[in-house]
Order: C-alpha cells, then structure tokens, then sequence
C-alpha cells in the first residue's frame, strides 16, 4: 500500500516487497520468522476469495501473440525477468485513506532501491516532501547511475537548498549524469544557476555535443542551446562540424523548426538552408498543416526568402498539388 500511495506504479517488483516488508517487522517478529516467510505470505495472499482477487496478486505477463489481447509485461523490477505483483484496487483505496499521514520506515526506502530507475526518481521526491533527505539523495543518485536524464538536476536542485555552499553534489552530478539531452541541458541550466562554474566545466569535459544523436532534430536543439546559454561556443563548433542538418530526421516538423532556429542563431546560416530545403523537399504539399511547424520557423524577415525559394522549388516535381 505504501509503495503505491508514494508514487511507485502498481507493478511491485518481488524483490522490493520482499526487502520492505522486513523493514515494517521488529526484531522480535523477524528472528520467529520461517526460511519461506515471504513466499507464503505471497501465497497467501495472492488467494482468492468469492471471486475476488487476493490482496496482492501475480501480474501473468500475456504471450505477445495472443488473439484480440496486447502483450501484457510487466516493468516494476530491475529485470525484465522479476516477477512482478499487483495491489488490490480496494487496499489501495483503502492504504490512502487510512494511511495518508503515515511516513513508510526506513527499510522501505532503502529496498526502493531496487526498482526501475524511474520509480527511483519518483519516490525519492517522496522521501523529499517528507523530509528524509538523505534516502531521497541517495535514490536520485541510484536512478542517476542507472541512466535517469533528470534525476541528477534534481539532486543539485534539492541538496542546493540544504546546503548552499556543499559543492560535493553539483561535482558528482556533473560526473555521473547521463549524457542525454535533456538531461544535460537541464543540469547545465542548473549548475549555471547556482554559479557552479567549475562543475560546468566538468560536466562539458565529458564531451555532451560527440555523444547527442544527430537523427532527432528537438534534441540537438535542445543541445544548442544549452551550450549556447552556457557558453560553451567550442562544443557548439563540435556539434555543427558533425553536421545535424545533414543527419536529422524530417518527421518531426515541429522539432526540425526548432532545429532551424538554433541553426540560424548558431550563425550556420548554411545548414539551415540545407535543412530547410531537405524539409521542403520532404513535405507534403497537399496537407500544410504538415509543414507549417518548419515553414513557420522563418520568423526573420532575412531570411524569408531563402525558406519561400526551398518550398517553391519542389513545386514543379508535384504539379497536381500546385492547383489545388
């Protein structure tokens, strides 16, 4: 119940049931404790009962290839492989009602360990909102190593507030964080915030612009910019030498706008015309609500003309769509 009402999904991982239910018995009740106590607790409790489920059940992954039904899978654990559990609709109701002021022990926040990162990330902002910093440092420091993109912003972020002057944090985020985009450019935002020039530079060393994938336009914007702001004009010449406009998907007209943007402020006045005549050339000319996202990135007079040329010339190649 606590697992659920602290933000964990209703797909409980046997080794987290297993490990937090030790942390709610004392030390009395768990040396009178059988070898299999945990497995015929779940058996136990996964019976049911006048046709209603049991108060914690097996989630039976469905076989991909069943008729008229999705592969049903379970993602609660580490491993594609644990098994994972399901809280009865009404205890779950009933654990938010009743147990809404109850803080989970300490045992339950360290076997939190052991779930996905994602859930790492969210039930360490739940041991934050309630004050046990130090198990909420530690899951944003799990999920961070296990590749989480956000966690290691929000362990700057919330031990800053603790300890403004404690640069130990911002150092081994800048350290340990994955080099995903949005992860980077969100630590970077942060670190700048908090005038952490030295883990900037860190962070930058580990070479954030060679590791961005050139396919998905929104995140090599999204990249620019953050060096951009965080004036890191060497790792810009990196990223524009590797030559986005070239490789960027053209599926994403939103994205590729974005893309267009930083291009132009980047001063790559070239590859943003190549982009702009590759999403020209790409888009479908009968339906311009497809294109408008690229199309409507021109928002400098100057450069007007250059994007109205790239969408003309593909003109001529559809002439059907030319009088509609």
């Amino acid at each position: 119940m606590d697992a659920v009402r602290m933000g964990h999904p209703n797909v409980l991982p046997f080794t987290l049931l297993r490990d937090a239910a030790a942390g709610y018995l004392s030390d009395a009740e768990w040396d009178c404790l059988d070898h299999d106590w945990f497995e015929a607790a779940l058996a136990e409790t996964s019976r049911s009962c006048k046709g209603a489920r049991g108060p914690i059940t097996l989630i039976r992954p469905r076989p991909a290839s069943a008729p008229g039904r999705p592969g049903r899978q379970g993602t609660g654990g580490d491993t594609a492989e644990e098994q994972v559990y399901q809280l009865a609709d009404y205890l779950d109701q009933h654990g938010r009602r009743t147990r809404a002021h109850l803080i989970p022990p300490l045992g339950f926040w360290q076997a939190a360990a052991h779930t996905h990162r994602t859930h790492q990330h969210t039930l360490a902002q739940a041991a934050w909102d309630r004050r046990i910093y130090r198990e909420a440092a530690q899951l944003w420091k799990n999920a961070t190593s296990h590749g989480h993109p956000r966690s290691a912003r929000a362990l700057v972020t919330s031990m800053s507030t603790l300890f403004p002057d404690d640069p130990k944090p911002a150092t081994w985020a800048a350290e340990h964080s994955p080099l995903d985009p949005a992860g980077v450019t969100e630590l970077l935002d942060e670190l700048r915030e908090n005038g952490a020039r030295e883990q900037m530079l860190a962070l930058l060393a580990r070479d954030p612009a060679t590791h961005t994938a050139l396919g998905h336009p929104r995140d090599v914007a999204r990249v620019l910019r953050g060096l951009r702001q965080s004036g890191a004009h060497e790792q810009v010449r990196v990223l524009l030498a590797r030559d986005p406009a070239a490789h960027a998907e053209l599926d994403d007209p939103l994205g590729v706008a974005g893309l267009l943007r930083e291009l132009r402020t980047a001063g790559a006045d070239k590859q943003a015309l190549v982009l702009a005549e590759r999403a020209a050339a790409h888009a479908v000319l009968d339906d311009p609500g497809a294109s408008r996202g690229w199309y409507a990135s021109s928002e400098s007079p100057a450069h007007t003309s250059n994007w109205e040329s790239c969408w003309h010339a593909t003109l001529p190649r559809t002439p059907n769509s030319m009088t509609r």
